[in-house]
């Protein structure tokens, strides 16, 4: 049987890489990293680089909170990344309505 708590965990580590995969996407539309130390990880080690050590960071938290038996901040984290891969998504979209419609003959840039 499945424990609440490492259900929670399994869905940071989803969610973690959701994060990853939907920030890439964003950047691919030429969004920027809202997270100052993300941010800076990624102009050291590159995009995925710096992306994949702040993942490896959130695994490390998420492994210490599962070991400490802290269900209810796993929960926490997990709508914290639900959240961000919203927002990612959320402009991913955006962007590319743009540079579609920048494509299209006549347009105008939507604001």
């Amino acid at each position: 049987m499945i424990r609440s708590i490492d259900l929670a965990a399994l869905a940071v580590g989803v969610l973690q890489l959701a994060d990853m995969a939907t920030t890439l996407m964003a950047m691919g539309r030429g969004a920027r990293e809202a997270n100052p130390l993300v941010a800076a990880c990624m102009r050291l080690l590159g995009r995925v680089g710096g992306l994949a050590l702040a993942k490896l960071a959130g695994l490390g938290l998420t492994l210490w909170l599962w070991w400490q038996g802290s269900g209810f901040l796993l929960w926490a984290v997990a709508l914290l990344y639900l959240w961000v891969v919203m927002h990612n998504l959320r402009v991913w979209r955006r962007r590319r309505r743009r540079a579609r419609a920048a494509r299209r003959p006549g347009a105008t840039s939507l604001p």
